[in-house]
């Protein structure tokens, strides 16, 4: 846990070459005009890169903060072995586009920015995503290949049928009511097992929902959230 900008240059003495982990919090705060920015200059960031450097074990990583971070992204020479990225950010703030590729499992946010990293991610199995983006954005750009998806949409207007549609491999059918979120042009992401986020299952028109359950053949359990505004 990192409290002042100084005590980054701890990182210069550490030296765990077996460390397989490494959960980073960043809590100073500079306030600007433009809000609060965590902003580390080119020596802080030297001082990180060279601690990966010598840890190239790390397969997990953790980074957060309170506010935006400013820093050089992390690339796949300083953690060739990661595996498991978790940030309250916004990926491309973090990550490289090469970085992002080889990761099988993510827990970030994405916006409109961060199109091309998703893009990039064939190998990804397990995200929980919170969506800043358009969710059928989000979701054609999503790796086919994706096993465990959580969802925290942006819009949490969409409708159950608008999502369960990517991953089943029921008739292709253009929705024609307004904020249809799926067109024939999507691709089919059918290796879901796990699927949480999902708008409440109270009330669903049962029949359309249920008949597009069972066509997600790979689905095994999912977790719906609740939509009930606050009066």
């Amino acid at each position: 846990m990192c409290r002042k900008d100084k005590h980054l240059e701890h990182f210069q003495l550490m030296n765990w070459p077996s460390l397989p982990s490494l959960s980073l919090s960043f809590l100073i705060e500079d306030y600007t005009e433009r809000g609060c920015v965590i902003n580390y200059a080119k020596p802080t960031t030297a001082s990180l890169h060279s601690f990966f450097t010598r840890h190239r074990n790390l397969t997990a990583l953790v980074v957060e903060s309170k506010h935006k971070i400013v820093f050089e992204v992390f690339t796949p020479d300083i953690l060739p072995h990661l595996h498991i990225f978790g940030t309250n950010h916004l990926l491309h703030e973090i990550l490289s586009i090469s970085l992002a590729a080889q990761l099988p499992n993510v827990c970030t946010a994405f916006d409109a920015n961060s199109r091309e990293h998703l893009q990039s991610m064939t190998r990804l199995t397990q995200c929980v995503a919170r969506v800043e983006t358009e969710l059928d954005i989000f979701l054609e750009d999503l790796s086919p290949g994706i096993q465990k998806l959580i969802l925290d949409p942006k819009d949490t207007t969409v409708a159950i049928h608008d999502i369960l549609m990517y991953f089943s491999n029921a008739e292709i059918q253009v929705h024609q009511h307004p904020g249809g979120i799926w067109t024939e042009s999507l691709p089919r992401l059918l290796n879901i097992t796990h699927l949480g986020g999902i708008p409440s299952l109270i009330n669903p028109p049962a029949s359309p929902v249920l008949s597009i359950f069972k066509q997600c053949s790979m689905l095994r359990y999912t977790a719906s959230r609740n939509l009930t505004k606050s009066r």
